[in-house]
């Protein structure tokens, strides 16, 4: 696991960024210990109206090293 800063993610732009540091998950690895539906759980729970679906979408596919629209069918 990495302890770059959560920025240095490929996938994860400067506005989930923030929203990623403000949840505590600051690090690669604090995300990747976690899991992108927990992440996306506290996103949503902190920031209900601004936080969609497609953050999830984001986060499972930077964990994964693809672009969302590659993540396979539920």
């Amino acid at each position: 696991m990495s302890a770059a800063p959560i920025g240095t993610f490929p996938g994860v732009g400067p506005v989930t960024r923030g929203w990623l540091e403000e949840a505590g998950i600051g690090t690669v690895a604090d995300l990747q210990s976690m899991g992108s539906v927990e992440a996306y759980r506290r996103l949503k729970f902190m920031f209900p109206k601004r936080v969609s679906l497609n953050a999830l979408y984001g986060l499972e596919a930077a964990l994964r090293g693809c672009h969302w629209l590659d993540l396979p069918p539920p």
